[in-house]
């Protein structure tokens, strides 16, 4: 049978879990890749984690009740200098995360 099975009439209900308007919802994007590099995989969460900033600050200032929405992007981390040195290179190198 070439038949699509239908889904429920509730699958485009908004759920507690995935309202993203939530006052006092906490959100976290991670991502393995970030800049220096310019891949859709180190863009991305970034362009994502800065529409979201930008969406909880209206959610925040309409919700005066003391719970705020936050957005934190979690980004890969290289301890060692000299693994920073050799993937980023001597003009990307950073000292703290």
């Amino acid at each position: 049978d070439g038949d699509v099975e239908q889904g429920d009439e509730n699958d485009n209900e908004i759920t507690l879990q995935s309202d993203l308007l939530r006052p006092g919802r906490k959100m976290a994007i991670v991502t393995t890749a970030s800049i220096p590099w310019f891949t859709g995989t180190s863009v991305n969460p970034l362009l994502r984690a800065a529409y979201l900033s930008r969406l909880t600050k209206t959610i925040n200032s309409d919700h005066a009740n003391g719970t705020e929405q936050m957005v934190t992007l979690v980004i890969p981390w290289l301890e060692m200098e000299e693994d920073r040195l050799e993937l980023y290179g001597d003009k990307n190198n950073f000292t703290s995360p």
